[in-house]
């Protein structure tokens, strides 16, 4: 053994006395306090329109009702758009033609963003899948 792997067993030791004084967060007793900003959560999507309908699927149960969904249909060549729509609380923006350096997905997120109210603002995208609470925990 030479003096390398000493070193490194003392640091590998030290390492694992140093984790153990980190301090830990307690769970918290209650929900933290919701402000009262608005919610927009924006999904662009292109030729999504198998997945789609799981997401808002999962959103339809689990969504805070006062949130705004926008899915931006980044010229899909599929009926993506359509599927969106037969959910009442999504709004359909068509994504326009892209501008300067811009490229797909970022241009759709822009999109959405630029139409989305000040308050909090949130990106899905169309092959999530969101389980109970999942948006009030984020």
């Amino acid at each position: 053994m030479n003096i390398w792997h000493v070193y490194c067993a003392i640091a590998w030791v030290l390492g694992w006395i140093l984790l153990t004084r980190v301090p830990r967060l307690r769970p918290s007793a209650k929900a933290a306090p919701r402000d009262d900003r608005a919610i927009t959560l924006v999904i662009p999507a292109r030729n999504e329109a198998r997945r789609l309908p799981h997401l808002l699927g999962d959103l339809a149960e689990s969504r805070p009702i006062d949130a705004r969904v926008i899915v931006v249909d980044d010229h899909s060549d599929d009926d993506t758009a359509e599927v969106a729509r037969q959910f009442s609380f999504v709004e359909v923006l068509p994504a326009p033609d892209l501008e300067g350096d811009w490229i797909g997905k970022t241009w759709a997120c822009h999109c959405g963003a630029e139409a989305a109210k000040p308050g909090v603002l949130v990106f899905l995208d169309a092959d999530v899948r969101l389980r109970g609470n999942a948006l009030d925990r984020a």
